[in-house]
C-alpha cells in the first residue's frame, strides 16, 4: 500500500508531462481492493437483516441497537492491536472482523436478553443487570478464553508466523477481547439509560 501511494503521488507530479495518460493498478491490488469493497457490501447487508430480526423479536428500535453497539467494541480493539503488533491488515483481516461480530452480537444478545426477562420477572433495574451479568459471566469468559487461547499461537507466530494466518489470528484476538470486557461493562449501562428513558416516556405520558 506504501507503494501504491507514492508511485500515485510521483505520477499526480508528472502527469502533466504526459497528457492523455492514466494510471491504473490492476493484478492482486484491483483484486484486493474488489473483495474489500464485497466485504464491506456484505458487513452492511449483514448488520441489517441482524437490526431488522433483533427489532422484530424485542418489539424495539432501541434495544437492537445496544446489542449490535458490541461491534463498535471489537473495532476499537482490533484498531488497537493492529496499531500495537503494526501488523498488516488483510482481507483475512477484514473477515476475521465479520467473524467475531458475530460473536460479540450472540454474547450481547444473550446478555441483554437476560436482562430483560430478570426486569420483566419483578426485579428493579439495577437487580436485574446484577442477575443477567451473573448469569451470563461465565459463558461469556469461557467463550473469550477459549476462543482467544486457541487463536493466540497463530496470533504470535509459533512455531512460525504467517502474514497471511497471523493477522487474522490476531485480528480475532485483540477484537474479541477487547469486546468481551466492555460488552460487560457499558452494555449495562445502556441498557439502564435506554430503560430509564422508556419507563420516563411512559409516566409523561400516562400523567398526561
Amino acid at each position: 500500500a506504501t507503494i501504491l501511494y507514492e508511485i500515485e503521488r510521483h505520477y499526480q507530479k508528472i502527469r502533466s508531462n504526459y497528457p492523455g495518460a492514466n494510471l491504473i493498478f490492476a493484478g492482486d491490488h484491483a483484486a484486493t481492493q474488489k473483495s474489500y469493497t464485497s466485504l464491506a457490501y456484505a458487513f452492511v447487508i449483514a448488520l441489517l437483516v441482524i437490526y431488522l430480526t433483533l427489532a422484530a423479536q424485542f418489539q424495539s428500535y432501541l434495544q437492537p441497537i445496544i446489542i449490535l453497539s458490541a461491534i463498535s467494541f471489537a473495532l476499537i480493539g482490533v484498531i488497537l492491536g493492529k496499531f500495537l503488533t503494526q501488523s498488516l491488515f488483510t482481507v483475512n483481516s477484514f473477515i476475521a472482523i465479520i467473524g467475531v461480530a458475530g460473536v460479540v452480537v450472540n454474547d450481547s444478545l444473550m446478555l441483554v436478553d437476560f436482562i430483560n426477562k430478570a426486569y420483566r420477572s419483578g426485579l428493579s433495574r439495577r437487580q436485574a443487570i446484577n442477575e443477567g451479568i451473573r448469569v451470563r459471566l461465565r459463558p461469556i469468559i469461557l467463550t473469550t478464553v477459549t476462543t482467544t487461547l486457541g487463536l493466540l499461537p497463530m496470533a504470535i507466530g509459533f512455531p512460525d508466523y504467517s502474514i497471511v494466518w497471523g493477522a487474522m489470528a490476531s485480528t480475532f484476538v485483540t477484537g474479541l477481547v477487547s469486546a468481551t470486557l466492555l460488552t460487560l461493562i457499558i452494555i449495562p449501562v445502556l441498557w439502564d439509560m435506554v430503560q430509564a428513558r422508556q419507563e420516563r416516556v411512559q409516566r409523561e405520558g400516562t400523567a398526561a
